[in-house]
Protein backbone atom coordinates (compact mmCIF):
# COMPACT_ATOMS: atom_id res chain seq x y z
CA UNK A 1 0.00 0.00 0.00
CA UNK A 2 2.76 2.45 0.84
CA UNK A 3 4.45 1.66 -2.47
CA UNK A 4 1.23 2.53 -4.32
CA UNK A 5 0.94 5.74 -2.34
CA UNK A 6 4.56 6.62 -3.23
CA UNK A 7 3.73 6.13 -6.91
CA UNK A 8 0.73 8.41 -6.65
CA UNK A 9 2.78 11.08 -4.88
CA UNK A 10 5.51 10.89 -7.57
CA UNK A 11 2.89 11.10 -10.31
CA UNK A 12 1.36 14.19 -8.72
CA UNK A 13 4.73 15.85 -8.15
CA UNK A 14 6.38 14.91 -11.45
CA UNK A 15 3.46 15.03 -13.89
CA UNK A 16 0.33 16.67 -12.50
CA UNK A 17 1.94 19.72 -10.86
CA UNK A 18 4.01 20.62 -13.95
CA UNK A 19 0.95 20.11 -16.15
CA UNK A 20 -1.16 22.42 -13.94
CA UNK A 21 1.56 25.07 -13.98
CA UNK A 22 1.80 24.84 -17.77
CA UNK A 23 -1.93 24.90 -18.50
CA UNK A 24 -2.71 27.62 -15.94
CA UNK A 25 0.48 29.55 -16.76
CA UNK A 26 1.34 29.97 -13.08
CA UNK A 27 4.54 29.37 -11.18
CA UNK A 28 2.96 27.96 -8.04
CA UNK A 29 -0.16 26.09 -7.02
CA UNK A 30 -2.16 25.12 -3.93
CA UNK A 31 -2.76 21.58 -2.71
CA UNK A 32 -5.97 20.90 -0.81
CA UNK A 33 -7.48 17.65 0.43
CA UNK A 34 -9.96 16.02 2.79
CA UNK A 35 -9.25 13.17 5.19
CA UNK A 36 -6.55 11.01 3.55
CA UNK A 37 -6.31 13.65 0.80
CA UNK A 38 -5.24 16.17 3.45
CA UNK A 39 -2.15 14.05 4.03
CA UNK A 40 -1.46 14.03 0.29
CA UNK A 41 -1.82 17.83 0.23
CA UNK A 42 0.46 18.19 3.26
CA UNK A 43 3.10 15.95 1.68
CA UNK A 44 3.04 17.98 -1.53
CA UNK A 45 3.26 21.24 0.43
CA UNK A 46 6.12 19.98 2.62
CA UNK A 47 8.07 18.12 -0.08
CA UNK A 48 7.45 20.39 -3.06
CA UNK A 49 7.40 23.79 -1.40
CA UNK A 50 9.07 25.21 -4.50
CA UNK A 51 5.79 24.64 -6.40
CA UNK A 52 3.06 24.10 -3.79
CA UNK A 53 3.09 27.37 -1.89
CA UNK A 54 -0.31 27.09 -0.21
CA UNK A 55 -2.20 24.13 1.18
CA UNK A 56 -5.13 23.09 3.28
CA UNK A 57 -6.31 19.93 4.94
CA UNK A 58 -9.89 19.28 6.00
CA UNK A 59 -10.36 16.51 8.57
CA UNK A 60 -6.78 15.46 7.98
CA UNK A 61 -5.39 12.01 8.55
CA UNK A 62 -1.68 12.84 8.50
CA UNK A 63 -0.35 9.30 8.72
CA UNK A 64 -0.52 5.97 6.93
CA UNK A 65 -0.62 3.67 9.95
CA UNK A 66 -4.33 2.88 9.87
CA UNK A 67 -4.01 1.51 6.32
CA UNK A 68 -0.95 -0.70 6.75
CA UNK A 69 -1.96 -3.41 9.25
CA UNK A 70 1.02 -2.68 11.48
CA UNK A 71 3.60 -2.53 8.67
CA UNK A 72 6.20 0.18 9.20
CA UNK A 73 9.42 0.91 7.37
CA UNK A 74 11.44 3.81 6.01
CA UNK A 75 8.92 4.38 3.19
CA UNK A 76 6.10 4.75 5.69
CA UNK A 77 8.22 7.20 7.68
CA UNK A 78 9.00 9.41 4.67
CA UNK A 79 5.38 9.52 3.51
CA UNK A 80 3.91 10.29 6.93
CA UNK A 81 4.15 14.01 7.80
CA UNK A 82 3.60 13.35 11.49
CA UNK A 83 6.74 11.21 11.45
CA UNK A 84 9.20 13.02 9.18
CA UNK A 85 8.29 16.62 10.03
CA UNK A 86 9.83 16.52 13.55
CA UNK A 87 13.17 15.50 12.03
CA UNK A 88 13.12 18.03 9.20
CA UNK A 89 16.15 20.21 9.90
CA UNK A 90 17.39 21.10 6.40
CA UNK A 91 17.64 24.90 6.48
CA UNK A 92 17.18 25.34 2.73
CA UNK A 93 13.95 23.32 2.76
CA UNK A 94 12.67 25.08 5.88
CA UNK A 95 13.47 28.51 4.40
CA UNK A 96 11.38 27.68 1.32
CA UNK A 97 8.49 26.43 3.47
CA UNK A 98 8.66 29.45 5.78
CA UNK A 99 8.48 31.79 2.77
CA UNK A 100 5.33 30.10 1.45
CA UNK A 101 1.74 31.18 2.08
CA UNK A 102 1.16 28.40 4.60
CA UNK A 103 -0.93 25.35 5.28
CA UNK A 104 -4.42 25.79 6.75
CA UNK A 105 -5.61 23.00 9.03
CA UNK A 106 -9.31 22.38 9.55
CA UNK A 107 -10.80 19.90 11.99
CA UNK A 108 -14.19 19.18 13.46
CA UNK A 109 -14.44 18.93 17.24
CA UNK A 110 -15.97 15.44 17.06
CA UNK A 111 -13.69 14.12 14.33
CA UNK A 112 -11.71 11.12 15.59
CA UNK A 113 -8.73 12.40 13.53
CA UNK A 114 -8.76 15.88 15.14
CA UNK A 115 -5.74 15.00 17.31
CA UNK A 116 -3.73 14.52 14.10
CA UNK A 117 -4.66 18.03 12.99
CA UNK A 118 -3.68 19.42 16.37
CA UNK A 119 -0.38 17.54 16.33
CA UNK A 120 0.66 18.62 12.84
CA UNK A 121 -0.28 22.19 13.76
CA UNK A 122 2.09 22.04 16.74
CA UNK A 123 4.85 20.62 14.52
CA UNK A 124 4.38 23.38 11.94
CA UNK A 125 4.59 25.93 14.76
CA UNK A 126 7.83 24.43 16.07
CA UNK A 127 9.28 24.58 12.55
CA UNK A 128 7.98 28.17 12.18
CA UNK A 129 6.00 27.27 9.06
CA UNK A 130 2.97 29.49 8.51
CA UNK A 131 -0.27 27.70 9.28
CA UNK A 132 -3.72 28.24 10.73
CA UNK A 133 -5.73 25.86 12.92
CA UNK A 134 -9.49 26.11 12.63
CA UNK A 135 -11.72 23.81 14.65
CA UNK A 136 -15.44 23.48 13.94
CA UNK A 137 -17.31 23.22 17.29
CA UNK A 138 -19.57 20.31 18.27
CA UNK A 139 -21.54 18.84 16.76
CA UNK A 140 -19.16 18.38 13.83
CA UNK A 141 -17.48 15.19 12.70
CA UNK A 142 -15.39 13.56 9.94
CA UNK A 143 -17.79 14.14 7.08
CA UNK A 144 -18.03 15.94 3.75
CA UNK A 145 -20.80 18.26 4.96
CA UNK A 146 -18.21 19.90 7.24
CA UNK A 147 -15.49 19.79 4.63
CA UNK A 148 -17.72 21.78 2.22
CA UNK A 149 -18.16 24.47 4.88
CA UNK A 150 -14.44 24.44 5.63
CA UNK A 151 -13.66 24.75 1.90
CA UNK A 152 -15.86 27.86 1.73
CA UNK A 153 -14.12 29.28 4.80
CA UNK A 154 -10.69 28.57 3.29
CA UNK A 155 -11.61 30.29 0.01
CA UNK A 156 -13.06 33.27 1.84
CA UNK A 157 -10.07 33.71 4.13
CA UNK A 158 -7.42 33.15 1.47
CA UNK A 159 -9.05 34.63 -1.64
CA UNK A 160 -12.04 36.67 -0.45
CA UNK A 161 -14.36 34.33 -2.35
CA UNK A 162 -16.75 31.54 -1.52
CA UNK A 163 -17.46 28.31 -3.34
CA UNK A 164 -20.98 27.73 -4.64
Amino acid sequence: RVERYARVERYLADEVLPWIRDVARVSDVAAVGCSYGAMVAANLFLKRGDVVRLGAGFGGVYGLWHRLDGHHDEDVYFHTPLEYLPGLEDRAILDVLRANRGFDLYAAADDPWAPHTDRIGRLLAVKRITHANRVWPSPADHHERWWRRQWRDFLGRRFGAAAP
